[in-house]
């Protein structure tokens, strides 16, 4: 599931042991990368991305029904009916947040959690990944949106090589030396199992899908090596069933003494039968009922305690087979406890390892803060001094047009002096012309109080100064005394 931006495990329901699987992953076809440069060639990409929680698993591999249970109830938390849906329905077009049945063939639309997630789908050249290279060397760009177009396999439909069976490092050259160590076995050992060389033509007429054991067989097994072990075979001979149940136990041996008495006794029985008197064969044969009951009595008695040690060694065999058997449970207890710790200490070794990358994280953020904080004070001095440069530049602009306005004020203040000037000058002149025109006008009148008895001279004279141009204005003094003159 991705959290945050962050890729992590969700766990398995709880008192469940995970069942192992190849690739709990949900493969895309070609067009997942669009967009995409495949490295190194033309061929079209293999696509991948995880099952989310809740989405059912379905191996590209003939399993049964148990195993399917198994490997979905074990490895995810998933509703028994979401299982039973996916493995009987087969024809099922279209999921939606995975909350119904996905199909296992056919689907021609299902949609995931981690398919709508950016960066999930991790795609490679088919060629790369039938060799089996690294993925970080040969990884191409998927965009989003191609992820989501694209089709939805539960199997990579590619054929595979030798190389995809034997991995991506170089074969070794090496080779163990050869031993002869030959063996006696009562049975035959099993067929060789048949090579990938005969195994590549059927794999590579239906990519994707696993040789199935009907094709297997019609398959010719491998050679084997020099290297194995030759096996001789023997036979053993039957040892015939016995048709006759042992005694219970054993007669007891006799001593040499007690066989002489019992063939002394046949050999009297059998010389003196014909004298024996016919009460002492009846009382002998009553004593030989007798002892017969007596020997029917002690079998009986030494049957039953031999039933009865039966009895007990079946006991004492029970007794320690639960003592064994509590002893496996405990032992296995003791590996699940193990088990348990060590998966406790894994999982704090990863928490630690998260730990420490998220520090690293912070570290890398804290730097990458200081550096651009260092670089906003930067730019943040650099603008501070652009603008000082402009402030001090703005200030010599306004002091120059300051002085210019200065200068244009004493300049428009001369030329105001200086009209000023004229302007009393012009005054001055027709201050004169006023005068003088006074002057003109005052000896007009004077000449015109003169008497008319004056000489014709004078008056001639006047009238010559009359028609004479007019020379600079005089003043009345200068008026008066030419006229006392005159007189």
């Amino acid at each position: 599931a991705n959290i945050g931006g962050t890729w992590g495990w969700v766990p398995g329901p709880q008192r469940e042991q995970a069942v192992y699987a190849p690739a709990l992953v949900v493969f895309v076809g070609d067009r997942s990368s669009q967009g995409a440069q495949p490295a190194g060639g033309t061929a079209p990409n293999i696509g991948w991305f995880p099952l989310a929680p809740r989405e059912v698993y379905q191996p590209s591999y003939p399993v049964s029904r148990g195993y399917f249970d198994n490997i979905n109830r074990s490895n995810a938390v998933i509703a028994p009916a979401a299982i039973t849906n996916v493995y009987n329905n087969t024809n099922v077009t279209t999921v939606v947040n995975n909350s119904t049945v996905i199909n296992n063939t056919n689907v021609t639309k299902v949609v995931y959690v981690n398919q709508q997630v950016a960066g999930a789908v991790v795609a490679v050249p088919a060629r790369a990944f039938v060799q089996s290279q690294p993925v970080a060397n040969v990884a191409v760009v998927v965009t989003k949106e191609a992820a989501i177009s694209a089709p939805v396999a539960h199997v990579a439909a590619v054929a595979p090589i030798q190389q995809s069976v034997h991995g991506g490092a170089a074969i070794a050259d090496a080779r163990p030396p050869a031993r002869e160590k030959p063996v006696v076995a009562l049975t035959a050992p099993p067929p060789a199992p048949v090579s990938f060389a005969a195994q590549q033509t059927q794999l590579a007429l239906k990519p994707g899908t696993p040789v199935d054991e009907a094709r297997r067989a019609q398959l010719k097994p491998a050679v084997p090596t020099e290297a194995a072990p030759k096996v001789s075979v023997v036979s053993t001979a039957q040892t015939p069933v016995p048709t006759a149940l042992p005694p219970a136990t054993p007669p007891a041996a006799k001593s040499s003494e007690a066989r002489k008495a019992e063939a002394a006794k046949a050999n009297v029985a059998a010389g003196d039968a014909s004298k024996v008197d016919p009460l002492k064969v009846d009382s002998a044969k009553a004593e030989a009922a007798k002892a017969e009951v007596a020997k029917a009595e002690a079998a009986k008695a030494s049957a039953a305690k031999v039933e009865a040690a039966k009895a007990d060694a079946a006991k004492a065999e029970a007794a320690k087979a639960e003592a064994a058997r509590v002893d496996a449970a405990k032992a296995e207890a003791a590996k699940a406890e193990a088990a348990k710790v060590e998966a406790a200490k894994a999982n704090a070794a990863k928490a630690e390892a998260a730990k420490a990358e998220v520090a690293k994280a912070e570290a890398a953020k804290a730097s990458a803060a200081k550096v651009e904080a260092a670089k906003a004070e930067a730019a943040k001095a650099e603008t501070a001094r652009v603008d000082a440069a402009k402030a001090e530049a703005a200030k010599a602009e306004a002091a120059r047009a300051e002085v210019a306005k200065a200068n244009a004020a004493r300049a428009e203040a001369a030329r105001a002096d200086a009209a000023k000037v004229e302007a009393m000058k012009a005054a001055a002149k027709a201050e004169a012309a006023k005068v003088e025109v006074a002057k003109a006008e005052a000896a007009k009148a004077a000449l015109a109080r003169v008497p008319a008895v004056a000489s014709p001279t004078a008056r001639a004279s006047s009238a010559v100064s009359a028609t004479a141009p007019a020379s600079a204005p005089k003043t009345d003094a200068e008026v008066k005394a030419e006229l006392e003159k005159k007189k």
